[in-house]
């Protein structure tokens, strides 16, 4: 039986820049492949436009053959991208449905199908995406967060239905969105309108800045080891996200406190 979670995330059934050409398995990696899409591009895009490009040619077919030993049903399909948006509404829902099962399978281990994967869920993660948009999350990160927890659901071992993945999804980021709505009532913080810009000469000092600001218990130690690896180190806030276990969304959540805190903070050095 097709659920209608299947219909939308099987047959139905999208961090920052995902999947490298060099079998990184990492999805808030940067596309570094040529003729991958322009850094401005959105991260569902550009898992899109990654996979299209991935299936031309003789690799095209060499990856399109090696998913194809390994159990994956291609039907109709002749590359790798038609695979992927024959999950899509409109296909054929059992086909969808057992294309999705088979690719969870080779997740995380196979780049390709993980790639083919995302790529299938491409509306269903969409409208995460604009669920967390319309609660304050930049597009980009929104994006980036609905295909962080797919990630980690198909990356548990064993296959999985479209519709346990398009749950599994979902509970993780209504989950996080929860924590950062109880931690914004816990603290009592200011809107984001209301936050105190730093001044702009803060990039040039902020080692020192953000000693200061802990030694006088204005910031906590993490929050100004985030703001250091932002400011100083230029890490995007994607990589941080994986590195911790965290989605983009509450990096950037964290990130704007941490801001907060810091400009008070100056604001309050600076005055008479």
């Amino acid at each position: 039986m097709v659920t209608p979670a299947v219909r939308l995330a099987g047959t139905a059934v999208w961090r920052d820049d995902v999947m490298t050409r060099h079998h990184d398995t990492n999805p808030s990696r940067p596309c570094v492949r040529p003729g991958a899409p322009p850094s401005f591009a959105r991260p569902l895009r550009q898992l899109s436009v990654e996979l299209a490009g991935r299936s031309v040619g003789a690799e095209g077919r060499d990856a399109a053959a090696r998913l194809k030993d390994a159990g994956v049903a291609f039907g109709d399909c002749t590359d790798l991208f038609e695979l992927a948006r024959s999950c899509q509404p409109g296909g054929d829902p059992d086909h969808a449905a057992a294309v999705i099962r088979a690719l969870s399978g080779l997740v995380p281990d196979t780049e390709t199908a993980g790639l083919c994967l995302l790529v299938a869920f491409g509306p269903a993660l969409e409208h995460m995406a604009g669920w967390l948009a319309a609660r304050g999350a930049k597009p980009e990160d929104a994006e980036a967060s609905a295909i962080a927890a797919l990630w980690e659901a198909a990356s548990r071992p064993g296959r999985h239905e479209g519709g346990r993945l398009y749950r599994a999804a979902w509970t993780a980021l209504r989950h996080e969105v929860r924590r950062e709505l109880r931690h914004r009532r816990a603290y009592a913080h200011p809107s984001e309108s209301d936050a105190v810009s730093l001044p702009p000469d803060v990039a040039g000092c902020i080692e020192v800045l953000l000693a200061d600001a802990v030694r006088a218990g204005a910031l906590r130690r993490d929050q100004a080891e985030l703001l250091h690896a932002l400011y100083a180190e230029d890490v995007p806030a994607v990589v941080l996200a994986a590195s911790s276990g965290r989605t983009v969304w509450a990096v950037s959540m964290a990130k704007r406190r941490a801001e907060r805190a810091l400009g008070t903070f100056v604001s309050g050095k600076e005055k008479p």
